[in-house]
């Protein structure tokens, strides 16, 4: 039975770089808020691996919210190994759009930590090894409409990354570049007032002239519990 989700999580980072990568992009959080006191817990399995949401409406319009990511695989046969740890935290603004529609604006931070060592085949063996430590500054604008038996919309989330330590194959590098994503997503779930099982899929771009190795989509399956919401 371990086999089963073990699959389906290597199924869905097979379209990312052969390349050891050293950024992997958490699951966008869009709790569509609606009042004040109500909260979000959402979980999450896809190309981040294991994602955990929460969310909280501290007002009618004020919301905090704190997120964390994980994943780790290693391959008894083979030297390949994968693991990322992430978290972080963002506080924000949220407003209706007539009955059904919400719009959301979040800011905040996170500190996360990657490892991964890659071996492929291409005129010989090849290998590569990488691990970084990187802090994450983000801002993103969530639209969507939300009922008692559907959510969906867009967000889209800005981020910069910086490293505090980077290590490639055998060299330790003390980078001082900033890296620039855009990461726009569209999400949706069915279910019911309170529960939904939901979906989120989008991509990852980075603008930097020489950008680094990195999982470029998102695709994740989980499931949404609401709290606090009145009919």
């Amino acid at each position: 039975m371990k086999v089963i989700p073990k699959v389906a999580l290597l199924s869905c980072v097979l379209f990312a770089s052969a390349c050891a990568p050293v950024y992997v992009p958490n699951v966008v959080n869009a709790p569509l808020l609606s009042e004040s006191g109500e909260a979000n817990l959402a979980g999450y399995m896809g190309s981040s691996g294991f994602d955990f949401q929460s969310s909280f409406a501290l007002t009618s319009n004020i919301a905090l919210m704190a997120n964390g990511s994980f994943f780790k695989d290693e391959e008894e046969e083979t030297n390949e190994y994968s693991e990322h740890y992430f978290g972080e935290g963002g506080i924000g603004y949220f407003r209706h759009l007539g009955k059904s529609g919400r719009m959301e604006f979040f800011g905040g931070y996170g500190y996360g930590h990657t490892k991964a060592e890659d071996e492929w085949y291409f005129l010989g063996d090849q290998s590569e090894y990488a691990e970084a430590f990187f802090h994450r500054i983000f801002i993103q604008t969530n639209v969507g409409i939300t009922t008692e038996y559907f959510n969906g919309g867009f967000a889209i989330r800005g981020c910069c990354l910086l490293f505090s330590k980077y290590i490639h194959n055998n060299n330790t590098y003390n980078e001082k570049d900033a890296y620039f994503f855009i990461e726009p997503v569209l999400f949706w779930g069915l279910g019911w007032q309170r529960v939904k099982m939901m979906s989120q899929v989008g991509f990852s771009v980075c603008f930097n002239q020489r950008p680094i190795n990195y999982i470029p989509f998102l695709v994740s399956f989980g499931i949404n519990v609401n709290l606090g919401r009145t009919r």
